[in-house]
């Protein structure tokens, strides 16, 4: 930006070619438009801007900034919304240093997601490759960027967001220090981790309205000879094993060229990086969930009924015994029905909170085995079988003749090297990602019992404060991102079960026949069960019609 600045003053260039002035941009964001999706609004005209070290520099805003005149939707397919009268702050600011909004960027919806495939505004095209995704969700703001319609946009940042997005559009993305940029203005996702900051071509541009977003009065002058005396960290192990080649010798290069300048790249091994999620259920008590929403300590969750059981027993009811080796397709469209209609009623009746729609799905549980082969249900007689709590697993397994052994998923290497177990219940991607073939793990028996499923909740303070308008975007953006979520999950599955194969976990899986006798034998175990966890007999009873009217015999 600077240069082409510095460019026309000298008459060497005319800006247009190198940074568009507003009204070309606004053209050119006219015709690219229609084919690429990159707004959900366009300017009708353009002002000039106010002088400034941005003067007259072409902007577009993610959908979640307020900019005035233009509604702020969050790329929702909700209704129309009003435009505002207000800038955000950040916005304000860089207008003052003389920026001109040409439009609002495209987005997956509610900025929730990575695909940017937008059910309202269109699936935003990636100008640098058309048939890949151009991340998200702030996909169209760094497609705007690699469209050459913007020099640069402003993007938001809860986990990715901005930097995922610039990496597939082939530009630069950069997440500000936290709060550095002012989110006023701006809508929440998770307020604790959200950010705005800025895409562009250039790094000296992104640092440029770094400069006006943080309201400096001139432009710094933050060029340095050398980076002597930095370190720079780089995630080895558990963060790069999962890359591609060529994404590794990118890494390579750049950590090459930060070394040229003399600063310091350090290796770094993360050895028990693989345990954070079990550290996570550590420091959160799961059980806390419900109560925090309850008491309004936290606004929205995604609990598991594990952790509702406790609170509305009703919540387990897809985790007994008739429920054993269905497909997980059906047991969706029960919950996505009456059956979980009548179940979120009384969640909400309970816990006084809101449940925004369908459940997400964590999966499938399947039997690990040690030293011992399992290609029949019989062989499960007597192993001592890993479990990470829940009522219904302990059940379960003792039903099938297993000894159930409660033992936290952190601590399974040392139990299984130490012989504690002869086998652990866990989901296919569970076993990938801590690599238990390397303590012993050999073989599988595919289970097909649910894991459990998330329930969507928000508390009641939080609901009743937001309009219908996004109440009702709220709902239609989680419903999108459910259905997403559970396609993720079955190809998690499929990847899971190609590593395991790969590293020598040799799988079994039983037939449609020995599952429907498994299930029939869980089920005489049933009534107890159900007076044990004082499952509501209501939706016990509407989940054996809604079974028996799928055909599934139990």
């Amino acid at each position: 930006i600077r240069d082409a600045q510095g460019a026309v003053t000298r008459a060497q260039f005319s800006l247009p070619a190198i940074a568009p002035e507003p009204e070309q941009a606004l053209q050119r964001a006219r015709d690219l438009n229609p084919d690429l999706h990159l707004f959900t609004a366009l300017a009708q005209t353009v002002p000039n801007g106010q002088a400034g070290y941005l003067h007259n520099l072409p902007i577009a805003v993610k959908d979640m900034t307020a900019v005035a005149g233009f509604a702020v939707t969050a790329g929702s397919a909700s209704g129309d919304v009003e435009p505002v009268t207000q800038d955000a702050l950040s916005v304000a600011r860089l207008r003052a240093k003389g920026a001109v909004v040409i439009g609002m960027a495209n987005q997956h919806e509610m900025a929730f997601g990575a695909s940017s495939n937008n059910p309202r505004y269109g699936r935003v095209i990636n100008p640098a490759s058309p048939e890949h995704i151009p991340g998200g969700s702030s996909g169209g703001s760094a497609a705007i960027v690699a469209a050459d319609v913007c020099r640069v946009t402003l993007g938001t940042d809860t986990g990715g967001s901005i930097r995922l997005p610039a990496a597939c559009c082939g530009v630069v993305g950069f997440k500000p220090t936290y709060d550095s940029v002012p989110r006023d203005g701006s809508i929440d996702v998770a307020p604790s981790l959200d950010h705005l900051g800025p895409i562009a071509k250039y790094v000296q541009d992104c640092a440029l309205v770094y400069a006006g977003l943080l309201d400096l009065p001139q432009e710094p002058d933050w060029a340095v000879d050398s980076l002597d005396g930095i370190r720079v960290g780089r995630l080895g192990g558990y963060f790069a094993e999962p890359l591609e080649s060529q994404v590794l010798q990118a890494l390579d290069q750049a950590c090459l060229g930060l070394e040229k300048d003399k600063a310091s790249v350090q290796d770094i091994l993360l050895p028990e990086a693989h345990m954070a999620a079990a550290l996570h259920a550590q420091l959160f008590r799961d059980r806390d969930v419900p109560k925090a929403l309850r008491q309004g300590a936290i606004e929205m969750g995604l609990p598991g009924t594990w952790q509702l059981e406790g609170s509305e027993p009703s919540a387990a009811v897809t985790a007994l015994p008739m429920f054993y080796g269905v497909d997980p397709e059906i047991t969706h469209r029960l919950m996505d029905g009456k059956l979980g209609a009548l179940v979120n009623q009384k969640i909400e009746d309970r816990l006084k909170v809101k449940v925004l729609g369908n459940w997400a799905d964590a999966g499938s549980i399947h039997f690990y085995t040690t030293g011992k082969e399992v290609r029949s249900y019989d062989q499960l007689q007597g192993m001592k079988i890993q479990y990470s709590g829940g009522t219904t697993f302990s059940a379960r397994i003792e039903a099938l003749g297993g000894v159930p052994v409660m033992i936290p998923f952190s601590d399974l290497p040392m139990a299984m090297s130490q012989g504690a177990i002869d086998a652990i219940a866990s989901s296919r991607e569970g076993v990938r990602t801590a690599k238990l073939w390397d303590s012993g793990l050999k073989y599988s028996f595919d289970d097909y019992q649910m894991m459990a499923q998330y329930v969507p909740l928000v508390s009641e303070r939080f609901w009743k404060k937001q309009s219908p308008e996004v109440q009702a975007a709220i709902t239609e953006a989680w419903q999108v991102a459910v259905k997403e979520q559970r396609d993720m999950v079955k190809q998690v599955e499929l990847d899971a079960a190609k590593t395991l194969q790969e590293n020598g976990i040799q799988a079994f899986s039983p037939d449609e026949a020995a599952r429907t006798e498994a299930r029939k034998k869980l089920s005489q175990s049933q009534d107890a069960l159900v007076k044990a966890m004082k499952i509501d007999a209501e939706a016990e009873q509407l989940a054996k019609q809604e079974l028996q009217a799928a055909n599934v015999d139990f």
